[in-house]
């Protein structure tokens, strides 16, 4: 969604350099810009390949990887020559391509913290995704026993997830980056067969769960080597 709203904005930017015959386009900077898209980024694309300027292979305009791909935020504007001013002085694209966060007490560029972050919400993502079959499971199967066995799956599957939702909230709030819940999302949808999607059942569902869980594990009691106590009231 995100990448084909940005391909949109680059098509009407595209358009209007056509009616208006210009060849050049000044392509949008910021920090956090991958490796390969940070050596372009900021800088004057002829697009009919005129030298002295970068060309669309060079920026690899139309591939997956390059310029307005997938996950690139790099747009352009049209740059009219002799006129217009560059929109990024040489000291701000360095320190975009330079600029670094900290994690752990350690110094991480921008863009593989943002890596880091976009995992992280795949991670969650899938948790969702899980809890959603283990619920829908547990509710069509046949037998007791086997409910309570997709039912288990559930509940260590909702530890996880709290686990990893409090993991980037730590990582966003060491690193600055701002936590986009947007990423996070699994929508609700309802399939043929009527299994939902993460709607606010299962997710009220997963929230019990894990309480219960972490209740269960506050209650244990550990012997010197780390084994739990057991007791008979369990």
């Amino acid at each position: 969604m995100l990448t084909g709203t940005n391909q949109t904005a680059g098509q009407l930017q595209t358009m209007r350099a056509d009616d208006m015959d210009v060849d050049l386009m000044e392509i949008t900077a910021h920090s956090g810009a991958r490796p390969e898209h940070a050596a372009w980024q900021g800088k004057i694309v002829s697009r009919s390949g005129r030298k002295g300027y970068l060309t669309l292979q060079d920026v690899g305009y139309g591939e997956v990887k390059g310029l307005m791909g997938a996950n690139c935020r790099h747009n352009w504007h049209l740059y009219f020559e002799g006129i217009s001013k560059s929109a990024y002085t040489p000291e701000q694209l360095e320190a975009f391509a330079n600029e670094t966060v900290t994690y752990n007490g350690e110094q991480v560029p921008v863009w593989q913290a943002r890596d880091q972050q976009r995992a992280m919400e795949r991670s969650i993502r899938s948790s969702k995704q899980l809890l959603v079959a283990y619920d829908e499971a547990a509710k069509n199967v046949f037998t007791d026993e086997e409910r309570v066995e997709w039912q288990s799956a559930f509940n260590d599957e909702a530890v996880k997830l709290k686990g990893k939702e409090a993991k980037l909230k730590d990582f966003c709030e060491q690193t600055g980056l701002n936590r986009d819940k947007f990423r996070e999302q699994v929508f609700s949808t309802t399939t043929e067969n009527s299994i939902k999607g993460f709607g606010k059942s299962v997710s009220q569902k997963a929230v019990h769960s894990y309480k219960k869980e972490i209740d269960k594990y506050k209650a244990y009691r550990y012997n010197e080597d780390g084994s739990i106590v057991v007791t008979d009231d369990w």
